[in-house]
């Protein structure tokens, strides 16, 4: 949680946080973040909330803080893990939880289960955010952010919440 400022060096520590920040390994915990910012913040405020979305369920937590603040969520999904090449065997690793699983990419059926599964998951978090009253930014990890984040900030503030 960076602390509400304003100015060019907020801005920096902000991306500084975010560039350099300590990210832990393990499962993703969207929940424990909104937790921490709903006791620490007692003042209405615009969050990003900036996560892959994986691991536990957060929707209960995040629906009260969203009550409170302007949460802007950006989701981040990296494409290969929805549209996986056919290259034969590949043993995955799970980078959170280390398990690890041998796939054979060359299975058709199981290309599009994984598509099929990564497209509900994209719908349901975005059901998620929309009961929440929070914005979501999808966002892939293969290319830039910033034109789509641009365009949302900019046609937030013609039209403000």
């Amino acid at each position: 949680v960076v602390p509400a400022a304003r100015g060019r060096p907020h801005v920096l520590r902000i991306l500084r946080e975010i560039l350099y920040g300590q990210g832990g390994k393990g499962v993703t915990r969207p929940a424990v973040a909104l937790e921490a910012l709903r006791q620490a913040v007692p003042r209405r405020a615009l969050v990003v909330l900036l996560s892959d979305m994986a691991g536990e369920d957060f929707a209960d937590t995040l629906k009260p803080v969203a009550r409170k603040h302007d949460v802007i969520a950006v989701s981040l999904h990296d494409p290969a893990e929805s549209e996986l090449p056919d290259v034969g065997l590949v043993c995955l690793e799970d980078r959170e939880t280390g398990a690890s699983l041998v796939v054979d990419t060359s299975d058709r059926g199981l290309r599009q289960s994984l598509a099929n599964a990564s497209t509900r998951w994209q719908a349901k978090l975005d059901k998620q955010f929309t009961t929440a009253g929070c914005e979501h930014l999808a966002v892939a990890t293969n290319g830039d952010f910033m034109p789509a984040l641009h365009a949302l900030l900019r046609r937030r503030a013609r039209h403000p919440r």
